[in-house]
């Protein structure tokens, strides 16, 4: 799954969505939501150094700036 033209929030609730029949652990969650970022919201977590942070406050970090 790939973020596209979704809002970093549409693209984590579709992720959410797909993940409630798979039930990935919360690292792989978010290892998915990594890969499947723009290439421009990627940026942005390596240069502001969000990998470490949890999923939530991620997103809502990149939420912010769209």
């Amino acid at each position: 799954m790939v973020q596209d033209n979704d809002t970093v929030k549409d693209f984590y609730l579709k992720l959410k969505e797909c993940n409630k029949s798979v039930g990935y652990h919360k690292e792989q969650l978010k290892w998915l939501f990594f890969r499947g970022l723009s290439t421009e919201n990627m940026f942005k977590v390596n240069m502001d150094g969000l990998q470490s942070l949890a999923l939530d406050e991620i997103l809502e970090r990149l939420s912010l700036e769209q």
